[in-house]
């Protein structure tokens, strides 16, 4: 299971009340969204407490991007968007995506 979390007090600690009720045997890992750029830390900062929390985190994050509100306008997936914003965003998600399979290859048969 996905499960997204924006890097501020508010977002970690529902998200941390939502995990603490997941079954036993469920696999999760936590994805950072809406990450700001820097010099903002408050991702890094998130980033610190979970691991330090010992909460399964993916290492890649998605960014805040205005690209995604461009994609939202113009009804198109972020990777559609035609300058930079979209293809960094849509760099995120690939890593993320290269993740998972890797993830996920050590889990099937």
């Amino acid at each position: 299971m996905i499960v997204p979390c924006l890097p501020d007090a508010f977002s970690l600690s529902v998200m941390l009340d939502m995990i603490s009720e997941l079954p036993s045997q469920c696999l999760y890992r936590v994805l950072l969204t809406i990450c700001p750029p820097p010099p903002s830390k408050e991702a890094e900062q998130v980033r610190e407490a979970l691991t330090e929390a010992q909460i399964p985190l993916f290492t890649a994050q998605i960014r805040r991007s205005a690209g995604f509100t461009k994609a939202a306008a113009l009804g198109v997936a972020i990777r559609d968007i035609p300058d930079s914003r979209g293809r960094l965003a849509w760099r995120d998600y690939e890593a993320v995506g290269r993740e998972v399979i890797s993830i996920l290859g050590g889990h099937h048969g």
